[in-house]
């Protein structure tokens, strides 16, 4: 439901905190179906997520926050690579 009011507003980002974390996996899907059809349309996601299969899936770009502080920034497969062993772990390279 806040997914479908945050898109009547016609935002130029959309932010989702964990918008998947408490549904079973036919509504992930569809809720994934969905912000990757967003994000075909121009708008820009900025979707945060524990699940790194559903980072693996979606993302372009991630952002690996460890202790609160930005570890790495870069393209998923890029980050695959990366020096630190905890941010190849987070993004699911490990």
């Amino acid at each position: 439901m806040c997914v479908a009011r945050a898109l009547l507003t016609n935002p130029t980002v959309l932010l989702a905190d964990e918008p998947t974390a408490a549904l079973d996996s036919t509504a992930r899907r569809t809720i994934e179906d969905l912000g990757v059809s967003v994000a075909a349309g121009g708008v820009p996601i900025v979707w945060v997520t524990h699940d790194t299969d559903q980072l693996r899936r979606l993302a372009d770009h991630a952002m690996i926050l460890i202790g609160g502080e930005v570890a790495a920034f870069g393209h998923v497969e890029e980050l695959a690579d990366h020096e630190n062993p905890a941010v190849r772990k987070l993004i699911g390279a490990a």
